[in-house]
């Protein structure tokens, strides 16, 4: 389709298929096919890259809009997913990783060493100098 002198291609968004994005080709920037293959590639790169996020690092939405919130979002979901499988790699009793998230996410706030996560947690030392109820 002619637009003046610039050719340009109209493309649907999946998310959003009423609302069609453009790729502007002016003759003499672009060198035609070769040139809108390259920047399908890098996209499709980058549409490949958020699937791998949203699947392993499990980020469902983005909590911030500027680039800086989306970054630290994204390290901060690496750094727990790394942390998870390095200490998944350290023990061999849970053989699933989505067994193994749940029971660290359960003893998060308990100091417990990781291959002591499945036995019951023992009753809390007793001080001969605190008070005890009687029932």
């Amino acid at each position: 389709r002619l637009v003046g002198e610039a050719q340009c291609r109209r493309l649907p968004h999946r998310h959003a298929p009423q609302i069609p994005y453009q790729i502007g080709r002016q003759r003499s920037r672009f060198s035609g096919r070769r040139e809108i293959a390259a920047l399908y590639k890098r996209r499709w790169a980058i549409e490949l890259f958020f699937r791998w996020v949203k699947q392993t690092l499990k980020i469902r939405h983005f909590l911030g809009n500027s680039e800086n919130a989306v970054r630290i979002q994204i390290a901060a979901a690496l750094i727990a997913y790394l942390l998870l499988q390095m200490a998944k790699a350290d023990q061999t009793t849970i053989t699933s990783p989505l067994a193994f998230a749940r029971l660290v996410r359960a003893n998060l706030m308990h100091r417990r060493r990781i291959d002591r996560l499945l036995q019951p947690a023992g009753s809390p030392p007793h001080s001969p100098h605190q008070m005890s109820l009687q029932w």
